[in-house]
C-alpha cells in the first residue's frame, strides 16, 4: 500500500495491521499495532490507497488507536474533482461506504461519478488520496448543495492501513503560533 503512496514526500509512512475496529457504532474506532516505538503519533492520519480511514488520537508504547471516518465527530478536508471546491466530507452517519461533502455552493457544476480527493489542507493527510464518487446531491438550507459520495474503502474488508505522519508538522505548527494564526 505504501508504494502506491510514496509521490506524497512530506510524509513518512508506517504499515498497520489492525487489531480492532467498529463499524456498527456512531462513534466507530479503530485500533492498530504500531505506537510509539515504532514511529506513530497522536493526529497522525490513517490511509490506504483507496482513501482516508480515520486518525490517531492517542498512542502507547505498541498501539494506537483514533477514529475512523465511519464517526460522527471526523470530518475530512476534501476536493470535488481534482481542481474543485473545498469542503468537509463527514460520514453519512448510516452506511459504511457514505459519506457527504457540505458547503458546496449551488453555482458549483459536478457530474454524478466525479472524484472526490482528499485536498491536502491539513497536516493528517496528503493530498489527491481518492476518497469516492459524487452520487448526488440535496439542497440544504436553500443556499448550498451537500454532494452523497459513494467511498472506495470497503471498511468490513480492511485489515492493513498506512500511518501517515507529516514530517513538518512541528515546523509548520511553531509558525502557526508565532504568526498568530490559530
Amino acid at each position: 500500500i505504501a508504494d502506491s503512496l510514496d509521490m506524497h514526500k512530506g510524509y513518512t509512512f508506517i504499515s498497520a495491521r489492525i487489531v480492532k475496529m467498529s463499524t456498527n457504532k456512531g462513534y466507530n474506532y479503530i485500533i492498530l499495532d504500531k505506537g510509539a516505538k515504532d514511529g506513530a503519533h497522536r493526529q497522525d492520519g490513517i490511509v490506504t490507497a483507496n482513501g482516508i480511514v480515520g486518525m490517531i488520537d492517542a498512542v502507547t508504547e505498541n498501539y494506537s488507536v483514533g477514529r475512523t471516518l465511519l464517526n460522527r465527530s471526523m470530518a475530512v478536508s476534501a476536493r470535488l474533482g481534482s481542481n474543485g471546491i473545498v469542503g468537509p466530507l463527514r460520514w453519512d452517519g448510516k452506511h459504511s461506504d457514505a459519506a457527504l461533502l457540505s458547503n458546496v455552493p449551488l453555482q458549483i457544476e459536478y457530474t454524478q461519478g466525479d472524484t472526490i480527493y482528499s485536498s491536502g489542507y491539513s497536516l493528517l493527510y496528503p493530498p489527491e488520496i481518492p476518497l469516492g464518487t459524487a452520487q448526488g446531491h440535496e439542497v440544504v438550507d436553500g443556499v448550498i448543495n451537500e454532494i452523497r459520495v459513494k467511498l472506495f474503502i470497503d471498511f468490513a474488508a480492511l485489515k492493513y492501513v498506512i500511518i501517515a505522519h507529516p514530517n513538518g508538522r512541528k515546523e509548520i505548527e511553531e509558525l502557526e503560533g508565532r504568526g498568530g494564526v490559530r
